[in-house]
Order: C-alpha cells, then structure tokens, then sequence
C-alpha cells in the first residue's frame, strides 16, 4: 500500500471515528457517554457478545457500527459498549448482570466520500431490551447492507439458538424522552 493511500485510509478513519462521536455527542440524555464496564470474571453474570454486521464496505464507503447499553432508566446509565468499525475486531464480549433488564442500542452509520471526511449516507438504529440470565452467553449483531435503508437487531442465546423470551423491540424514536428525535443517538 502506498504511502498515499495509507494517507487516505487514516483521514477516512478519522472520518468515520468523527461521525461516530458526533453520532454519540446527539444523544438527549447528556454530552460525552462513558464507556461500558463489564463485570469482573469472578462475579456471577452473562455474557453479550457483540458482533459486526455490516457489508456493502468499499475503498469509497465507509461504515462502523456503535452498541450501547443501558438498563432501564435509559438516559441516566447510557454507556458505549462497542464501536466496530474498519480498524477494530469484528466482535466484542461483554459481562452484564444476570438478572437486570439491559437495553441494546444498535447503530450502524454508512459514510461515503474519496479522500476526504465523508458524508453520512445511511444511518440505521435498533433498540431493544431483554434480561440476561446468569451463565448465558447471548450473541448481538445488527445486520445492514449498505444502500439497503434496512437492518435488523439479532439478539439470540448462544447454547439455544433463540431469542431470549422476554425480548423486546423498543421504538428508537420514544427509547428516550427528550431526545429530540434522535432516538437516543
């Protein structure tokens, strides 16, 4: 890879790092969202295993996908749990308390653009709550293709194969009062 293009590649990362910020910073609920702590491995929870879903990437596109949790009281616990994108891994495992109701706010932003920031193309939001149970490991992946305008939330317990049965899928526009329509983020 030339020097040049490594150039381009770094200014559109920065690019997409910056639309995910400022996807973040529209949130109604406060300015800057802190990171997700997951529990230590010695106390008892479950796992969510957050995945990347998305396609339709190219030397011209770029996309990354942000998951965020809270609990119920959504805009007072609002954390970031992941942001996957051209540079991170395609998945990352966290430890939740079993037993609390977690919301899972899913994201995937799509920038087009050559040599430059990039423009927001396409942007893509689920959010939905369910309650993980202790020793459970649960696999999250939203899937979105780029150009689609559609994507879909999969939230599913590894060992079953199914969807955890209390989960709920929440309107991105209402998840949060006062949001200014942003749904949250």
């Amino acid at each position: 890879m030339s020097a040049r293009t490594k150039g381009n590649l770094m200014i559109r990362l920065a690019g997409i790092a910056l639309v995910a910020g400022a996807a973040l910073s529209l949130t109604g609920c406060a300015g800057g969202v802190p990171p997700y702590e997951s529990l230590a491995p010695a106390v008892p929870g479950a796992a969510i295993r957050l995945e990347k879903g998305y396609s339709g990437n190219s030397i011209f596109t770029g996309a990354s996908q942000t998951y965020l949790f809270s609990g119920v009281d959504y805009c007072d616990s609002l954390r970031v749990a992941a942001v996957l994108g051209a540079i991170t891994s395609d998945m990352r495992t966290l430890r939740v308390p079993a037993g609390e109701a977690v919301v899972v706010t899913a994201s995937t932003t799509f920038t087009t653009g050559r040599g430059n920031l990039g423009t927001v193309t396409d942007v893509c939001q689920n959010v939905s709550r369910f309650t993980p149970e202790l020793g459970r490991v649960y696999s999250v992946k939203q899937t979105s293709r780029y150009g689609g305008r559609r994507c879909s939330l999969a939230i599913v317990d590894t060992e079953t194969g199914r969807p955890p049965a209390d989960l709920e899928r929440l309107n991105p526009a209402v998840v949060c009062p006062g949001d200014r329509g942003t749904g949250g983020l």
